[in-house]
This record gives C-alpha cells, structure tokens and sequence, in this order.
C-alpha cells in the first residue's frame, strides 16, 4: 500500500516558477536597509498579494527595480492562474524575481503571457449591449447628421446603412462606419485595468477554434468616463468603431446583439502587456486591496529613519519574512504528507475490495489485519521507550499502547461488515433498520422526558 501511495503522491510535482520579463535590469540595489528587506521577502502564494510592493520600491527611490518587479510578479500572476499552476516555489525571493526578468527562461514565459492575459479577460469579463436607448457619445457627435441608430448603443454610418460595402483596399485600413457602446462587466474576485481593446466578432461556427477574426472593432473608454480599473462586480462603457459588414451595415447591430447573448463569438484582444504604461495600472489595480499594509509599511519605515532605529527594524522584517517562508514550508511539507497519507488508505480500501471480492473476505480480513499489526508494533515499541515518570507521561503512553493493540483486532471485522453492508442487499436492509430504530428510541425518550417536564 506505500508504494501505491507513493505512487499517487508522486503524480503531483511542483511546476518552476515562472520567469517573466523581456529586458534584462542591474542586479537590484539595496544600500537601504529597508529596501533589501523588501528584496528579502517571499514572492508570495498567490503572487498577487505581493503585487503593492513595486509601489513600495519606487517610493523608496527604486524605479527600475519597480518596474522588474511589476512585470516579473504580473507575469508569475498569470502563471499561477493556469490550469497546470506555474506557480512560483515558496523560498523564492522579490529581489530573485527581479533577476530572472530577461533569462532565457523568462523571455519564453513572456511569450505565454499575451495568450494568459486574454483567455482570462474571457473568462472574467462579459459582454453586454444596452438594452435601452443611450446618447449618442460626444466622440461621433460630429456625425450626428449622417448616423442611423440600428440598436440601443449601435449606431452605422447612413451612407453604409442600405447598401453593401465594396471590398476593402488590401493594405488600406477600412474606416469606421459602425459604432457601438459596449459594456464589460467584471464577474471575477480582482480589479482589472484594461486599455484599448479590440473586440472581435468570430465566425459563426466553430467559433471557439476560430484564429482569425470575421470582423473586429477598436475600442477604448469613451471621454466622460474616467480611466479607472474595472472593480469585480462592476460594469464600465466603451465606445467600439468598426468598418461596415460585408453584408448590408443594416445588418451590424442584429449581428452584434445576436453574438453578444451567445456569448460566445465576441473575443476581446488587448495588447496591454505589450505597453509598461498599461502593466503598471494593470498592477496598481491588482494592489488595491493591500494599500493599506503599503501605507503602514512607508510610515513605519518612514519613522525609523527618524528616530535612527531602521537597523533593528530591519532585522525583525527579515525575521518576519524568513518565519513566513519557513511556515510555508512547513504548510507544504504538510500538504505532501497528508497526500501520501490519503493515497495509502484508497490503495489499501482498493486493494481490499479487490480481495474480498475475486479472493474471499476471509483472506482480505487477514492481509488488512497484517498491514495494521506492522505500524501498530513500532506504535506500541515507540510507546514503551516513552518516558512515564510523571503523571502526563502515563496518560499519553497508556491510550498509544491501547490503540496499538485495539486497532488490528478491531479493524479487520469492522472492514468485513462495511464490505458485506456495502455488497449485500439484505445486510443494507437490516442495518438501515437498525439505525433507524435506534434513532426512534432516542428521540422516543427525549418525547418523553420533555412532556414529563412539562407536566411536572
């Protein structure tokens, strides 16, 4: 059974960390004390609770570390965020994060992460049309005369809204002839700052293999809304241009109100991670919720200037961190341990059943009653070396020895009535009956005792 165990156990493996970034900084600086204490720090399980720490390093004067560390945690972030768990291991370091940015390995990690980045604003965005009639945006006002509005939020060209369109110029840009206002909303736990997108309607079938779009639209906030990143729960406009469909442009706002409810044949493409302007609001949103653990952190460290005790302070932040780092080793060694355990008990339930099954219960009751009698030996010899000099010494050894020798007499008969319970229809029968007289002459005393306590 411990080698089957094993054998699951050994099925999981911690993936690398991934290594993000696409230049190549100094090895960070740390004169400051406190700076190297942030440097010190775990990357963090997930990552993005780490994500304030660039604001951090640029308050401390460390703008170029800032700007490794913002792209080696988003990267790591989106990683984590993969179904096979790219995650980073527990000792790794911010200040180790910030050197891989630009190896070899980081640069490939780089190049997952545009398709990281847009399979999770697919997951966690939606789309939606108004449903009701809105103002025509102040950016196509001066279009107002030559506009036909197809939908709520859809408006076309009037020039475009009949006729179909001539085929477009190769290498010559369509110009927009079909505007919509687009709502994204955030169903997932983050805030999200997402920029310019474009939003892309696929084709009608196989929608979700399709690489090349049948149509796409350009879109960015319109100008009364404020930039700001896109809360969970919430829901923001954004002003879409697209060219006018090869079909007649009357047809646009059907098409995209029909692929908006399907839900399914809109995708949105951002390049955000390919502007550092874009990744650095992406990761000031993602920072939100620990803004209040980076304004503690500055004044305290603010403060220790002044008063002239940053040294002390310093090592109890590495201390900190090192007892953070080593309770996370301890929470995973914990982890592996408590696999193994559970993958020995399936494999010996398996092995068991497959006993009693194409063997006899007889002979499974026997290899389990060995099984258990060989741990219980070293229990009970471990239990006999203890020391029972005082009285607390007794009560642990005596309840060890006990179960030592309780737990192969009784393990075995109570696996055979589970089994037999279990395979047999009439077993099942009387001992569903058996539980359940037992529960009516519980609750049949209980009846009793509250009404002789009500009358007397």
């Amino acid at each position: 059974m411990l080698l089957v165990a094993l054998g699951l156990g050994g099925t999981i493996a911690v993936a690398d960390p991934p290594r993000s970034g696409a230049r190549q900084p100094a090895a960070p600086r740390a004169e400051i004390p406190v700076v190297q204490d942030i440097l010190n720090m775990p990357v963090g399980d997930p990552p993005v609770e780490s994500m304030h720490w660039p604001q951090a390093l640029e308050a401390l004067g460390r703008p170029r570390e800032a700007a490794a560390l913002r792209q080696a945690l988003l990267l790591r972030w989106l990683a984590s965020l993969q179904p096979t768990g790219n995650f980073a291991p527990a000792t790794e370091t911010l200040g180790q994060a910030i050197e891989s940015v630009g190896s070899p390995e980081g640069t490939a990690r780089a190049r997952d992460a545009k398709a990281w980045w847009n399979a999770l604003l697919a997951r966690q965005l939606r789309i939606a049309l108004p449903e009701a009639s809105v103002p025509l945006p102040d950016e196509i006002g001066s279009l107002r005369e030559r506009l036909v509005n197809l939908r709520p939020g859809v408006w076309a060209l009037r020039e475009n809204a009949r006729a179909p369109t001539a085929s477009p110029t190769p290498g010559v840009p369509p110009a927009p002839g079909v505007f919509a206002l687009v709502e994204l909303r955030n169903t997932g736990s983050r805030a999200l700052a997402l920029g310019p997108f474009e939003l892309e309607l696929l084709p009608e079938r196989a929608a979700a293999q399709a690489v090349t779009p049948a149509w796409s639209m350009a879109c960015e906030t319109p100008r009364y809304q404020a930039k700001a990143a896109l809360a969970p729960d919430q829901a923001m406009p954004y002003l879409c241009r697209g060219p006018a469909l090869q079909a007649a442009a009357g047809d646009a706002g059907a098409v995209l109100l029909l692929a908006a409810q399907q839900q399914g044949r809109l995708r949105i493409r951002s390049d955000a991670l390919d502007r550092e302007s874009e990744r650095d609001a992406l990761v000031t949103a993602l920072a939100q919720p620990r803004q209040d653990a980076l304004r503690s952190f500055l004044a305290a460290n603010a403060s220790c200037e002044q008063r002239g005790n940053c040294a002390a302070q310093a090592r109890e932040t590495r201390a900190g961190a090192a007892k953070a780092a080593s309770a996370s080793q301890a929470r995973e060694r914990d982890r592996w341990a408590a696999l193994k355990w559970w993958g020995a008990l399936l494999a010996g339930a398996a092995m068991y059943v497959a006993m009693a099954r194409y063997i006899s219960v007889a002979a499974a009751s026997v290899a389990l009653f060995i099984a258990l009698a060989i741990p219980a030996y070293h229990v009970f010899q471990s239990a006999r070396t203890m020391n029972t000099a005082d009285n607390w010494g007794g009560f642990v050894v005596i309840p060890m020895m006990g179960l030592a020798i309780l737990v192969p007499l009784v393990g075995p008969p109570i696996a055979a009535w589970i089994y037999r319970t279990a395979t047999n229809r009439q077993e099942r029968r009387r001992t569903l009956l058996t539980i359940g007289y037992f529960v009516v002459t519980v609750l049949g005393f209980a009846l009793i005792n509250r009404i002789l306590d009500l009358l007397f």
